[in-house]
């Protein structure tokens, strides 16, 4: 039966790298415009973490947290703009830049506009998110779910974890056709269940060097009222490509078996990703060398030495 999903179990991590390189023949010339995310256990879904129902999400000021997927679509919103406007307010206080206008966020009247637009336009507004996105990075549970447009990044951190986790069967790599949803699935409309986010560069090493991209579910007003929408990004996608009858996949999902990580995750230090050029600087540079002894089989770390 036609899917919009192509499955791919890989037997080796020679395999699965051969598979995400840009010149296989799966990719049909198109692979600019996919996007990737690693898991290390392949049980885990494709939801962002503010509508994880296990961990539980932790939303709201730290005064009075919430805790889980809330009951509306309206309450959630609420809960995830406060954890917002605390994210905002720490990182100020701390002397940090916010991807943002600060206009829109130093003073009660600022914020109570943003509200206003919210209830009426619906959420996430575009004012907020290259804040989001920082937030997302830095673990603070949004509506974003993080991407990267580096095949073997999304491919690092599954088998980084892999190893380190040991619990599960098969890490996996998902592949997202953005090209599709963007000019096919919902061209120009707002009223969508996956929506493509970018934050700026130029602020957040570390986005940079991981191709980070996001996507998100825009909750118009009309939706306000209504339960709150959990499912996973490639069961949206599934539905929406079943709607517009349409033939060619436009997701990958690459299975590899856990028992692999460790080799997977020397030979992706070969392709130049490893902690270093992940996450820029001293410490990454640190963490890269203790990486070193997660490989299957040790290698020289330099010619100077034998």
């Amino acid at each position: 039966m036609p899917s919009a999903i192509e499955h791919y179990t890989c037997t080796s991590a020679e395999d699965m790298l051969d598979k995400l390189r840009p010149a296989n023949e799966l990719w049909q010339s198109t692979r600019q415009f996919w996007a990737f995310r690693g898991l290390w256990n392949d049980d885990f879904t494709l939801i962002p973490s503010a509508l994880r129902s296990s961990p539980e999400a932790k939303l709201g000021y730290t005064f009075a947290p919430k805790k889980g997927i809330q009951p509306t679509n309206q309450e959630q919103i609420n809960a995830e703009f406060r954890r917002l406007h605390e994210f905002y307010w720490s990182i100020d206080a701390q002397g940090l830049l916010a991807p943002v206008d600060s206009n829109l966020l130093r003073t009660p009247k600022g914020w109570l506009n943003l509200e206003k637009k919210i209830t009426n336009h619906g959420w996430p507004v575009d004012e907020l998110l290259p804040l989001l996105a920082l937030a997302q990075h830095y673990g603070v549970h949004t509506r974003l779910l993080d991407w990267s447009d580096k095949p073997l990044v999304a491919a690092y951190f599954a088998a980084k974890k892999a190893v380190e986790k040991t619990s599960g069967r098969f890490l996996s790599v998902w592949a997202l056709n953005l090209d599709w949803v963007v000019n096919t699935a919902f061209p120009g409309n707002l009223n969508t269940s996956v929506y493509i986010v970018t934050a700026p560069h130029a602020s957040n090493p570390n986005l940079h060097a991981q191709g980070g991209i996001f996507t998100t579910e825009m909750i118009t007003r009309a939706a306000f009222p209504k339960p709150v929408n959990c499912k996973p990004v490639n069961v949206l996608i599934e539905k929406e490509w079943k709607t517009l009858h349409c033939t060619d996949p436009v997701m990958g999902h690459f299975k590899l078996p856990c028992s692999e990580a460790n080799k997977l995750l020397r030979l992706l230090n070969q392709e130049g990703i490893n902690a270093a050029t992940i996450y820029p600087g001293y410490k990454g540079v640190a963490d890269s060398l203790t990486e070193r002894e997660l490989w299957d089989i040790p290698e020289r770390a330099t010619y100077w030495m034998k």
